[in-house]
């Protein structure tokens, strides 16, 4: 088994393709997604991932919810947000 493993949430799932490619190329095993907080932590909890990347603004539950209770639950979790956040077309 893979010791790089990675969680990728997202609610977009065009986002989550793209992380999923760049982390595979780079050798991340990825063991789950999410496209929501609540999937996320749920996740979280089930796969014990060595890292997340993590989107804000997602529908149900969003990325600060799921920050959060992950943390809660294991305050060593690698987590990197990963938002569009502010971005405007040019």
């Amino acid at each position: 088994m893979n010791n790089n493993t990675l969680l990728v949430v997202d609610d977009a799932n065009i986002l989550r393709l793209q992380i999923k490619d760049i982390a595979s190329s780079a050798g991340w095993e990825i063991v789950g997604e999410a496209a929501n907080g609540r999937e996320a932590v749920e996740r979280y909890m089930q796969y014990r991932p060595t890292a997340v990347t993590l989107d804000l603004v997602m529908p149900e539950y969003d990325g600060l919810y799921a920050l959060r209770n992950i943390i809660a639950a294991d305050p060593d979790a690698k987590i990197v947000i990963i938002s569009a956040i502010g971005q405007k077309m040019y």
